[in-house]
């Protein structure tokens, strides 16, 4: 009994989050509840998040093209850990399989590194949503 009053409390606080593309209603909700819902003080963690993957982004790009695959390794895996407490899963993923790239020694991420802008891009969309902060088409 407990736990069904768990999973419906769990998805009746997803359901009222707006619809989000790039992160997880859960983790947002956890966040949410986490900051006492202070959307000020969750716009700032979204902003930090999104700015140092912005800043680590050309570290990884330089590792990787210069094969320096343990550079690319702690970033990836850096981020991979932000990526998770902010609940942008899909980025989590990326990060996760440019580490697994950066232990195998293989140089063939770039293709990850290019699409990150896009996914950084949506979590910004997601957070103003949430937030309640209108966002522009400004990128990353």
């Amino acid at each position: 009994m407990k736990f069904d009053n768990l999973y419906m409390q769990e998805l009746r606080m997803a359901t009222e989050l707006p619809s989000l593309s790039a992160l997880e209603p859960l983790a947002v909700q956890q966040l949410l509840e986490t900051a006492d819902g202070d959307t000020e003080f969750l716009q700032e963690v979204f902003n930090t998040f999104i700015e140092s993957v912005a800043d680590l982004r050309p570290v990884m790009d330089q590792a990787l093209r210069a094969g320096d695959m343990a550079t690319l390794h702690r970033a990836a895996h850096q981020l991979k850990g932000a990526s998770g407490y902010v609940g942008a899963e899909p980025l989590r993923e990326t990060f996760s399989r440019l580490q697994a790239l950066a232990q195998d020694d293989a140089t063939s991420g770039l293709t990850m590194l290019d699409s990150l802008t896009q996914q950084l891009d949506a979590i910004a969309q997601d957070a103003a949503r949430i937030c309640g902060q209108p966002r522009g088409d400004e990128s990353v």
